[in-house]
């Protein structure tokens, strides 16, 4: 048994407000403690951390101890996909995906209990699960979720009892497209690290521009709503660059947008 002893907010290598897009800021970078993180290949760490709490041996209980356990808001909007507690050692089963997540091995647990506790902000679910068998979630509210309160794929024998589920996050500051230039940033890295960043693209009707170019004008125009929605900075309503951003990455509806 894991007892919280007090309130979490998950907020793992943060990054500055100047640069929230440089590689490394938010993402785990060990690949020793978070198979996949170096290489983006081959790992559960591929896309970045998945959970705040990932239980990866069977016959475990997590007390909360009336607690709560909640991203940051940085983090929260940094990693646009991920759970609180993910019952297992990767989100994905092996073959499943947006990329290969399976690395050692995945590993289904039973036997685990999560209660008495909060559940708070999180990009997709509260808690997550593929394959186990034998899960009580007992006396949870998990509320401020982007997707789902609880989602157990192909799971057995589940007990979920006196736990409130919702309100679901109404007020998701960007789209999909936010999530999958973040999941690009590191292998944009690679390209310039692989030395390709003079080489130059010509796009129809547009000016020839060099692949550094479009990596840098990608990242500031991401940076731009970051600090809008994380830190009130306001731009000029005129500003090409601007205009551009909030086309692409800003979510003036709140609701949920696909992949965001």
């Amino acid at each position: 048994t894991y007892c919280i002893t007090s309130n979490i907010e998950f907020n793992p290598l943060a990054g500055s407000s100047s640069s929230p897009n440089d590689p490394g800021a938010w993402y785990p970078t060990d690949p020793t403690n978070y198979l996949g993180s170096d290489d983006q290949i081959s790992g559960p760490y591929v896309l970045g951390f998945f959970a705040a709490i990932a239980i990866e041996a069977s016959d475990v209980t997590i007390d909360l101890q009336g607690n709560e356990i909640k991203y940051s808001f940085p983090f929260y909007l940094q990693q646009r996909w991920g759970s609180i507690i993910e019952i297992g050692n990767s989100a994905f089963i092996p073959s499943t995906g947006p990329a290969n997540f399976e690395g050692d091995g995945f590993i289904a647990v039973h036997n685990i209990e999560i209660r008495n506790g909060k559940l708070g902000l999180t990009s997709h679910h509260s808690v997550h699960g593929n394959n186990n068998n034998y899960v009580s979630i007992t006396d949870i509210n998990a509320n401020s979720f982007d997707v789902a309160g609880i989602q157990c794929n192909s799971c057995t024998n589940v007990d979920i009892s006196d736990c409130v589920i919702g309100p679901q996050n109404q007020n998701i500051p960007v789209l999909g497209r936010y999530t999958h230039a973040r999941a690009f940033i590191p292998r944009l890295k690679q390209i310039i690290d692989d030395g390709y960043g003079d080489e130059e693209i010509t796009f129809s009707n547009r000016q020839t521009m060099t692949v550094n170019d479009i990596i840098d004008r990608l990242i500031n125009q991401m940076d731009m709503v970051y600090n809008y929605v994380n830190n009130d900075i306001v731009y000029d309503e005129d500003d090409i660059e601007w205009i551009a951003a909030q086309k692409i990455f800003y979510n003036p509806s709140g609701w949920m947008d696909g992949g965001s």
